[in-house]
């Protein structure tokens, strides 16, 4: 896949966001969860294979705790189809309806004030940077990892880059899951040490 996905958000989000972007600082970003299923045959170098790759990603929650960190996680999850027709729109695939599957969760936590945060802060703008700034903060290691773990079940996926920007519209409708083609990683054959 290449160039970029795009996730756009209202202007009030963003400023919402923003709102809790001046006073949150990324405190830390850790691995969470990790599944791997590899279902596919047995390939050689010289073995073509494709298929149609599901990419989704989803904010799985957010909360404070009592040390005033706001723990975000996020989930980045590709699926390598058997059968396109089997695709219920956001909706993910038991393990039998696909080839392989990658699933990363990171959470990422923010230092906020020590002073009490006003509740239409809770309320509207904690919920927006959650969103909005969880998954731009994840976003490098969720697609650090499933590079890594496609990579080693010999069908290499990477992530493109993130762009969050403003809608111009009302969001109506929610956004298809992205498609491509998957090949498989080239088996490198290792030579023998020459002896001297």
């Amino acid at each position: 896949m290449s160039g970029s996905i795009t996730v756009k958000a209202e202007k009030e989000k963003l400023n919402n966001a923003a709102k809790v972007s001046e006073v949150a600082s990324l405190d830390d970003v850790i691995l969470q969860r990790l599944v791997a299923i590899n279902n596919l045959p047995y390939l050689s170098s010289e073995d073509k294979f494709s298929c149609e790759v599901r990419f989704m990603h989803r904010m799985v929650g957010f909360k404070i705790d009592e040390q005033n960190l706001l723990k975000v996680s996020v989930e980045a999850r590709v699926e390598f189809l058997k059968n396109p027709d089997d695709v219920i729109l956001d909706k993910p695939l038991p393990e039998d309806k696909l080839f392989a599957l990658a699933t990363v969760v990171y959470a990422a936590s923010y230092m906020l004030p020590d002073d009490q945060i006003p509740e239409d802060i809770k309320e509207d703008c904690i919920p927006a940077f959650a969103e909005l700034n969880g998954l731009y903060n994840c976003w490098p290691y969720l697609r650090e990892k499933i590079q890594s773990v496609t990579s080693e079940m010999g069908i290499r996926y990477v992530l493109p880059t993130l762009r969050i920007v403003a809608d111009k519209e009302p969001k109506e409708k929610k956004a298809k899951p992205s498609k491509t083609k998957a090949k498989p990683k080239p088996k490198v054959k290792a030579k023998p040490k020459k002896k001297r």
